[in-house]
């Protein structure tokens, strides 16, 4: 993976698009850089979440019970766009599995680096509830929208 200068490319995530420049640093040194094949799996359903991705440049596909007859396709995430997010608020595993349509750079944080973030800022933990807020009423609306299909 060719580095990324991460706090410039956070600043362009709407996960993180309203903190302020030193947060926003603080989550950049913390990020983590990595990369993925075609076919990999970034992580898998029922693994432990220690961490959440966003995807530099490739795509990513998420998966519910991949690999397995009636799987079912849950959605892409492309440049700019997260997944594996719950990682950070919850210890559950994961609820779905992440393979990489094509090659793949990722920036990623540790859930116990986010921890040691929120509680040095915590307008941090504020931007990402918002966020999640978010990702939650659109999941939400989509279900409704296919249940009334």
């Amino acid at each position: 993976m060719v580095g990324v200068d991460a706090a410039r490319f956070l600043k362009s995530v709407y996960f993180f698009r309203e903190l302020q420049d030193e947060p926003l640093d603080a989550l950049a040194s913390a990020c983590g850089q990595g990369c993925a094949d075609t076919g990999d799996i970034i992580f898998a359903e029922g693994e432990p979440g220690d961490r959440f991705f966003i995807v530099v440049d490739g795509l990513v596909e998420l998966w519910k019970d991949f690999g397995y007859p009636g799987s079912r396709i849950l959605g892409e995430q492309g440049p700019g766009q997260l997944f594996g997010e719950m990682a950070l608020v919850d210890s559950l595993n994961r609820s779905a599995t992440a393979r990489a349509v094509k090659p793949t750079d990722m920036l990623y944080l540790r859930r116990s680096d986010f921890e040691a973030i929120v509680e040095e800022y915590p307008a941090v933990a504020m931007t990402v509830m918002r966020s999640l807020s978010y990702i939650i009423r659109h999941s939400n609306e989509s279900f409704v929208f296919d249940l009334n299909q």
